[in-house]
């Protein structure tokens, strides 16, 4: 699994490159004010998924991946004293985006 590097103090508004090994996935994230969340892009060479809102503990992508390659997002919590919802201040914190292939996703729920 992988950590995908995000500092929220940069900006509201980020795009950024990430090598997953086996691919290079692109991310823009878009703090949304009205809807109190953060949306992203993702992006590869063989395909992207636009707007999708990140939610915890949830496969981001699913079944709907047009990425390409084995693997799915989560937005997990990484400390358990942060707040139990994902704001502004404590993505990249409290809460972190993080990409597994799909063997990693089973051992880590325990399939």
């Amino acid at each position: 699994m992988k950590i995908i590097p995000f500092d929220p103090t940069i900006s509201s508004y980020q795009q950024f490159t990430v090598n997953l090994g086996d691919f290079v996935c692109s991310f823009r994230l878009l703090w949304n004010e009205r809807d109190s969340f953060w949306f992203c892009d993702f992006s590869t060479d063989a395909g992207e998924n636009d707007s999708i809102r990140l939610v915890v503990n949830s496969p981001l992508l699913g079944s709907f991946s047009r990425l390409g390659y084995d693997g799915d997002f989560r937005l997990l919590k990484m400390d358990s004293s942060g707040v139990d919802i994902v704001n502004y201040s404590n993505f990249g914190t409290v809460w972190k985006l993080v990409f597994g292939t799909s063997d990693e996703w089973e051992s880590f729920d325990g399939v």
